[in-house]
């Protein structure tokens, strides 16, 4: 059932994968409805995750070239695991996840223009991030760093990656953006008729005007968060799907949502193909069944060839809410195996 061992990481099962992928191209359940976005705004999400006690994670503001970073730093020795969520333009969502790892170096932060980090220089390009990423490393004292990335976070990962191979000690992608450039605009396109089918018409014509107000400065604000608030239940299985904390929807950055998506999207299509797919490193990836990126996912599969990249059934977008043993044992085996270090 499990990837249960780093050896397994390394190794791409390429005896089964290739009929496994096909058999396993990502579906969606018709005619379901999910709750209401106004009634998700107003709940705390309770993860159904086993996370240990919580460790005294320290805060602190780290000052990159035209931006300061909020950073949640536990501490310890060790090369640190970076905890990189979605949107773009979602704040840290990862916090309870990086708990699962006890006992090692964990560290999640605002992405530039959410939650508690800020912009000064008006740059909200993939460059910008990958230059944070890369500056948070140099401020935490370490040579490299390992990597979880969900979704967008998960694109964030490839491309520093691709920057910076060097510096990079493992990576777990989950679900992750699969493409930039005409890619990541095909990708956008289909995500939202993934969202269509996973919402009533009138939620789904909602989301659209939400989208579209959310441009506006000042008053889009609410509007990205009240979209968000249906996004983040369109991902998830839909008998079971929790809804967005409140502090998680308040951290949404309007500047961040729309002007890095567009920066993805002009990059070369071909901008991951030449370096990553070298990586030697530990390199392992899991897309859900049901996951919001349907037939892209093939991309990622294709991209690198050497890593271990596996389809969860029952599974949609987040999959610590729809399938939280699997995930955490994952998480687990893969950090604790063969002791990283």
């Amino acid at each position: 059932m499990m990837a249960g061992s780093v050896d397994d990481v390394h190794r791409r099962r390429r005896s089964s994968s290739t009929s496994f992928i096909a058999d396993s191209r990502p579906t969606t359940r018709q005619h379901h409805r999910t709750k209401d976005e106004s009634a998700m705004a107003s709940q705390r999400s309770t993860s159904p995750i086993s996370g240990a006690s919580l460790r005294d994670i320290v805060p602190v503001v780290v000052s990159t070239t035209g931006a300061r970073l909020s950073v949640r730093d536990s501490g310890g020795d060790g090369t640190p695991i970076v905890f990189l969520s979605g949107g773009p333009g979602m704040p840290d969502y990862l916090g309870e996840i990086a708990e699962l790892v006890p006992g090692r170096r964990v560290v999640t932060y605002d992405q530039r223009g959410t939650g508690g980090s800020t912009v000064t220089d008006g740059d909200y390009s993939t460059g910008a991030h990958v230059a944070d990423l890369e500056q948070l490393r140099e401020h935490l004292g370490v040579e490299q760093l390992h990597l979880f990335g969900h979704s967008w976070g998960g694109m964030l990962a490839q491309l520093y990656a691709t920057a910076h191979l060097g510096s990079v000690a493992s990576l777990f992608l989950c679900s992750p953006t699969p493409g930039v450039g005409d890619d990541w605009v095909a990708m956008e396109r289909d995500v939202m008729a993934y969202s269509k089918k996973r919402c009533s018409s009138g939620a789904f014509a909602m989301m659209g005007l939400r989208s579209l107000l959310g441009r506006i400065l000042r008053v889009g604000q609410r509007s990205l968060q009240k979209m968000y608030a249906q996004v983040w239940l369109n991902y998830q299985n839909p008998d079971s799907a929790l809804p967005a904390d409140r502090s998680l929807l308040a951290g949404i950055g309007q500047q961040t949502t729309f002007a890095t998506r567009a920066s993805a999207a002009s990059l070369p299509t071909d901008f991951l193909d030449a370096v990553l797919p070298q990586a030697t490193f530990p390199f392992f990836v899991m897309f859900g069944e049901n996951d919001i990126y349907g037939e892209h996912t093939q991309l990622v599969v294709e991209r690198y060839p050497d890593a271990t990249v596996e389809f969860w059934p029952e599974c949609g977008h987040l999959p610590w809410l729809d399938v939280p043993a699997r995930f955490e044992n994952q998480l687990r085996s893969f950090y604790e195996v063969n002791g990283y270090s």
